[in-house]
């Protein structure tokens, strides 16, 4: 499989699998938005996956990070978020986010850079939701 095929995939399915496709598309719109700007959050959509401190999942302390590297095709979440993946990169996959360039879970204390600011789209469930911002990156 291509590499950022591969890497966009990985992130999707790592950061929103229990949202289904709505919420990993909206991850890859977040990604495309980043990439669409580069700057020290990424240059590519892989590099901007891959980043230093902006998608967990490719931390190397995250104690999934094995599963998630060796996931396959195999596991439909992964499945579908290869074809979301491939959609992305086709320029086929709608922006349904209006933007976003950063998200967080609704679990998670609010962190600074979302203070104040409203959230353009919400995906997922109660307890789990992602809360998607428009920030208006600059390098």
């Amino acid at each position: 499989m291509d590499e950022t095929i591969d890497t966009l995939a990985r992130t999707a399915w790592a950061e929103a699998r229990g949202h289904g496709l709505d919420g990993m598309a909206a991850v890859l719109n977040v990604v495309a938005n980043r990439a669409a700007t580069p700057g020290w959050w990424g240059k590519t959509l892989a590099g901007v996956c891959k980043a230093r401190h902006q998608f967990e999942c490719w931390s190397p302390e995250v104690a999934a990070r094995n599963h998630i590297l060796t996931v396959d095709l195999a596991d439909p979440d992964f499945y579908d978020a290869t074809m979301l993946a491939k959609a992305l990169v086709r320029g086929e996959l709608r922006d349904r986010t209006h933007g976003a360039d950063h998200y967080h879970a609704d679990y998670i204390p609010t962190p600074k850079w979302a203070k104040g600011r409203r959230p353009v789209y919400e995906c997922g469930p109660a307890g789990s939701r992602h809360l998607f911002y428009r920030i208006g990156l600059t390098a």
